[in-house]
């Protein structure tokens, strides 16, 4: 089913979903989803897993491709299909790593726009184009992306991923910065800096940090504001409560000003911050969003930018 190509097109670019953030990009429920995902894992096609809590209980069921979906992704993209016992390796080490919180949390993001424009179909890009998530690049193809876009083959920046949303007629391309909280306030300034230092934001689009709470996000802007260069990015904190998530608005733009921040701010939804940067693409054929038109044919996302 044309479904299950677009399912295995989000593992192999994005590595793993929760069941949650499956069933907010194609089904109606998380019932629904994990009937059908159900399905694929007797395949093969898919591989699921539901790691145990320390304090007892399990955390959500967790996918990534199966052997038979990596094959079959891999032969789309004329490459050689991978060893079995390899794969399988592969796959316990992804999800045993320490890095799989903030891959998930960087998911949940995205799979937040996807069902905001989901409950919301009439968002219009530029032009009157498709808008909402029209553009969703994980790390791996987003630093070939901001590379491409800016001319810094060298750069040292990392951005955990490259999006777009479009809405009311306007597009914004983003650098996403997604915070755990576990780094000092230091170290994401000295982020913002190198961000500043290495990439004109003017073509390769705004800085989003994304934080886990009010109280770091009101640290961040108060260390911002005593620099003297000129930064402008935007930041929002995932406790907000706002029933649309980070299409809300929720964002507020930071401009140092080399004063104190004095806790004012006006908060502005994720469409309305600065447009900066190239047109995102759509899809020539499928007109489509180009998310979607990725994932029905995986190699038009992973081809040049990255391998599965």
């Amino acid at each position: 089913m044309p479904r299950d190509h677009r399912i295995l097109g989000l593992l192999a670019l994005h590595r793993v979903l929760t069941i949650d953030q499956l069933a907010r990009l194609d089904f109606t429920s998380a019932r629904r989803a994990q009937a059908r995902l159900l399905e694929l894992v007797k395949l093969e096609l898919v591989w699921r897993a539901r790691p145990p809590l320390s304090g007892g209980g399990t955390y959500p069921t967790r996918f990534t491709l199966g052997y038979r979906g990596a094959c079959l992704m891999t032969a789309q993209l004329g490459d050689k299909p991978p060893r079995r016992a390899a794969y399988k390796h592969r796959n316990d080490g992804m999800l045993l790593s320490p890095k799989l919180r903030h891959l998930l949390g960087i998911n949940d993001f995205f799979t937040d726009l996807a069902g905001y424009h989901r409950d919301h179909p009439d968002l219009t890009g530029p032009g009157g184009q498709p808008g909402g998530l029209t553009l969703w690049m994980p790390e791996r193809t987003a630093i070939g992306q901001v590379q491409a876009l800016t001319s810094e083959m060298y750069a040292r920046i990392k951005p955990d991923a490259y999006g777009c949303f479009e809405a009311e007629g306007r597009a914004v391309r983003f650098m996403l910065e997604h915070d755990t909280g576990t780094e000092p306030i230091a170290t994401l300034v000295d982020k913002v800096l190198t961000y500043y230092d290495h990439v004109n934001a003017s073509r390769a689009g705004i800085v989003l940090f994304w934080l886990p709470s009010t109280t770091r996000e009101t640290h961040l802007r108060a260390a911002l504001d005593r620099q003297r260069h000129h930064i402008e990015v935007a930041t929002a904190a995932r406790d907000h409560g706002h029933p649309d998530g980070p299409a809300g608005p929720i964002w507020a733009v930071h401009q140092s000003t080399g004063t104190e921040y004095d806790g004012s701010l006006f908060r502005a939804r994720l469409h309305q911050l600065p447009e900066h940067g190239p047109d995102a693409h759509h899809h020539p054929d499928l007109g489509l969003p180009f998310h979607q038109a990725a994932v029905t044919n995986t190699a038009v996302m992973l081809s040049p930018w990255g391998e599965p």
